[in-house]
């Protein structure tokens, strides 16, 4: 969308390592707003690695944090965030735990009520969800 001309921000928590620090280097290249990447030393700054077979079955690797200091604390997001925003993404990986799942409600609502466009990837894995009966 950067590239387009659009102005871009993102929302997110990294770690403080080398793997942060270099994926802000490319966003900044890339020309999004990185004001809201907040940084964390506790974190580990994901990566994923994906493997597709000949058959075309994938497998993943997940090199991540987990657990409550993922999500966003009360207050942490600044609510300035929503008014000029034009469009909020998100994805269901966000929403597969307890906490993650209330912050990210809770920042839909809030970009509801600021009348910013909200667009959701459900990406749904069943395997990546335990007890996916209760699944949102």
């Amino acid at each position: 969308m950067a590239r387009l001309g659009l102005s871009v921000s993102l929302l997110a928590k990294t770690g403080g390592d080398f793997l942060g620090n270099n994926l802000l280097e490319i966003l900044r290249k890339e020309k999004i707003r990185t004001r809201y990447v907040m940084q964390d030393k506790d974190l580990k700054t994901a990566l994923a690695l994906a493997r597709i077979d000949r058959k075309g079955n994938s497998s993943y690797l997940f090199y991540r944090s987990g657990g409550q200091q993922t999500a966003f604390k009360k207050g942490q997001v600044p609510s300035a965030l929503f008014k000029k925003a034009g469009v909020f993404h998100t994805a269901s990986a966000y929403t597969y735990s307890d906490f993650t799942f209330e912050n990210t409600l809770e920042l839909m609502e809030h970009a509801k009520k600021e009348g910013v466009f909200i667009s959701y990837d459900p990406n749904w894995r069943r395997s990546w969800i335990s007890g996916s009966e209760k699944a949102r």
